[in-house]
């Protein structure tokens, strides 16, 4: 079975949690139709979402039907963040807008909002990649974050201060695979003992330093000089000093 006919099969059976027929019909009066309509998001089914919303305009409250309807029309939009934002901001003015409000931060990859609805944590990062606009997500600075939702947002060296902290296995591992990816664009200045400052590429700082815990710290010389020689020149250094 292929990748496509696998994901296919998960998604309908994720939708079928719901009684849609039953949603449709009754629509707001529906304890599950704002689940089912995060749902629809989540999974990138913009036309179905569309044609509930259509079904529940008739009862919408007569104040935010007008928002309703520009959420409709924005999911044909490719430029759909230019109509949602100003939006949002407008919802949080009114009163009882929760659920819209919710929807309309989905539709822009809000990543804390699809982490709450999301059915399984790779959900989080493919929805987020599909309906956020930029390469890093204007929250990226922001504090309270994770090691995994640094590394979703692409924010590296947030997640490699996480690393630091638990796991430098990791945080080397992760700088030689962001390095083949070439996404790893600083350096890192270190201060020698005379005084003097060295740079040293960040792959190459983190594995001198991880090296050299394995082999001052556990004893395990063979497997410093592996990831040592990994340095290319820096760990030939390293090595003539040993």
């Amino acid at each position: 079975m292929s990748n496509n006919s696998t994901f296919g099969l998960a998604k309908q059976s994720y939708l079928w949690e719901y009684d849609r027929y039953n949603i449709h019909i009754s629509t707001l009066k529906n304890k599950d139709f704002w689940p089912f309509a995060y749902r629809l998001v989540l999974f990138g089914q913009l036309d179905s979402l569309s044609n509930l919303l259509s079904a529940a305009i008739s009862t919408f409250p007569t104040d935010l039907v007008p928002f309703l309807k520009e959420i409709q029309s924005s999911l044909s939009q490719p430029d759909r963040h230019s109509i949602l934002h100003p939006l949002l901001a407008q919802l949080k003015q009114q009163e009882d807008t929760k659920d819209l409000v919710i929807l309309c931060n989905l539709l822009l990859g809000d990543i804390r909002t699809i982490s709450r609805h999301a059915v399984h944590p790779v959900q989080i990062h493919i929805a987020s990649r599909l309906y956020n606009n930029t390469t890093t997500p204007s929250y990226a600075s922001e504090g309270g974050r994770d090691l995994l939702e640094s590394l979703m947002i692409g924010d590296i060296y947030s997640a490699f201060s996480f690393c630091v902290q638990h796991d430098w296995w990791l945080i080397v591992h992760l700088c030689f695979l962001f390095s083949k990816k070439q996404m790893l664009d600083r350096s890192i200045q270190v201060a020698l003992n005379d005084g003097s400052m060295l740079e040293l590429k960040c792959t190459d700082y983190f594995t001198v330093f991880y090296a050299s815990s394995l082999m001052n710290g556990c004893g395990a010389w063979k497997d410093g000089f592996y990831y040592l020689l990994a340095c290319e020149e820096t760990g030939k250094l390293a090595i003539n000093e040993v």
